[in-house]
C-alpha cells in the first residue's frame, strides 16, 4: 500500500488533509485512518479528515444534489473542511466519529456484494431489503465494538451509503 502525501506551504501552519477513500487494508486489517496515523507525523494527526457518504462521482460532476459527511477528530478541522467542500449542490455534514464514518464506508461494500448475489439469483426486492437491513445491523455492531457512535451508521456515511451502493444502477459492487 502506498500513501501519497501532498504538502501545502501554509507558512509553517498545519493544513487539514482529506482522505477520500475509506477502506480496510487486506494486509493488516487496519482502516485507512489507522494506516495514516502510522504514516504521517504525529503533529499532523489532528489535521486528518475523512469524506464518505452516498455519492456517485459522475452525478456529483453533473451537479446533481449530493450529501456527504466529513469526519475529523477535531471539530474545528471538520468545520474547516466542511466549508471548503460544500457547494450549492454538495451539502457536507460533519462528525468527530472517524471510526464510524470509515467503517460505514468500507463495510457497505461487502453488503452490496451480497445484494448483487441476491439480484443475480433472482431473489427479488424482499431479499435485497433483508440483506440491507440485516447488513446495517451487523455493520453497526462491528463499528460500535470498534468505538463508533451508532448514530453515525444511521446517517449518510452508514445507511445512506449502504442504500445507494446496494440499489444504485451505477454501483460497481452490486
Amino acid at each position: 500500500m502506498h500513501i501519497v502525501q501532498a504538502r501545502v506551504d501554509c507558512g509553517g501552519l498545519l493544513s487539514p488533509s482529506l482522505l477520500l477513500s475509506p477502506g480496510i487494508s487486506t494486509d493488516t486489517m487496519q482502516t485507512m485512518d489507522e494506516v495514516l496515523l502510522q504514516a504521517v507525523p504525529p503533529a499532523q494527526h489532528s489535521q486528518l479528515a475523512y469524506l464518505s457518504g452516498p455519492s456517485f462521482a459522475a452525478e456529483v460532476a453533473e451537479g446533481k444534489p449530493t450529501g456527504l459527511t466529513i469526519a475529523a477528530r477535531v471539530e474545528s478541522v471538520a468545520h474547516q473542511v466542511q466549508a471548503w467542500m460544500s457547494a450549492a449542490n454538495l451539502r457536507c455534514y460533519r462528525t468527530t466519529d472517524v471510526v464510524g464514518l470509515e467503517l460505514g464506508g468500507a463495510l457497505k461494500n461487502v453488503i452490496a456484494i451480497g445484494c448483487g448475489m441476491c439480484d443475480g439469483k433472482g431473489y427479488g426486492a424482499n431479499g435485497r431489503a433483508m440483506i440491507i437491513t440485516r447488513g446495517l445491523y451487523e455493520m453497526t455492531r462491528l463499528a460500535v465494538a470498534k468505538g463508533a457512535n451508532p448514530l453515525t451508521l444511521a446517517g449518510l456515511g452508514g445507511m445512506g451509503d449502504l442504500v445507494l451502493t446496494c440499489t444504485g444502477d451505477a454501483s460497481r459492487n452490486r
